[in-house]
Parts: C-alpha cells; sequence; structure tokens
C-alpha cells in the first residue's frame, strides 16, 4: 500500500484466477507455492535489483499464508 502502483496487486498476480480453480478444483489448481518464475514476471528491473526470489520467499510465508 506505501506504493501507488501496486495498489491493485491482489492473490490472484502470483497464484492464478481463482475463477478457474472454483469451477474446476481438480482441473484449474491454484499455484499454492508460485514458481520463481511468477515471481521474477514482477521483480526484475527497473522494478527491483537483484531480486533472490528463494531467499525472499522467507519473508512471505507464515502462518496463514503458506504454512
Amino acid at each position: 500500500t506505501a506504493v501507488s502502483k501496486l495498489k491493485d496487486v491482489q492473490c490472484e498476480v502470483c497464484h492464478g484466477p481463482g475463477s478457474l480453480h472454483a469451477a474446476n478444483p481438480k482441473v484449474k489448481p491454484i499455484a499454492s507455492r508460485p514458481s520463481e518464475e511468477v515471481c521474477l514476471s514482477c521483480h526484475h528491473p527497473p522494478h527491483v535489483i537483484e531480486f533472490d526470489a528463494k531467499a525472499k520467499m522467507s519473508e512471505i510465508l507464515g502462518p496463514g499464508h503458506g504454512l
């Protein structure tokens, strides 16, 4: 919320479309732990310099979010 350009970034950006999962959970699962490639689709220069997705995962995951 501190970055105005990120105000519309929500769960589906990383985890995929929930509507497809709701319609058919066995065929269209949501990504419970998105791949490093998903992270790097946004976290790259000029937005972010030297982003290590694996190192940052420990800051993202926690009770109620991935654990």
